[in-house]
């Protein structure tokens, strides 16, 4: 096995590297929001302000898995896939 290799990633002014090492891997990633960012009651309810005394319902949202070509070969491979990558 080579040495790994490290990428920074940059959202809104943050940034943070995450070692990949050689083999074919993926990035999960999830935002959440706060209190201070809480929806409108209006659109949520008040069902999280009364049972759990929180502004409201926060914004939450999960992406699709990034997928890393660690070994570089164009091919992400894991277990039985095998998908080209530009």
């Amino acid at each position: 096995m080579g040495a790994s290799r490290s990428r920074a990633r940059c959202l809104r002014g943050y940034a943070s590297a995450a070692t990949t090492g050689d083999a074919d891997t993926f990035v999960g990633v999830s935002a959440e929001g706060d209190d201070a960012h809480a929806l409108p009651l209006e659109l949520t309810g008040t069902y999280q302000r009364d049972k759990w005394k929180h502004a409201g319902v926060t914004p939450f949202a999960v992406l699709s898995p990034i997928l890393v070509d660690g070994d570089g070969d164009h091919h992400w491979k894991r277990g039985d896939a095998n998908l080209a990558v530009a």
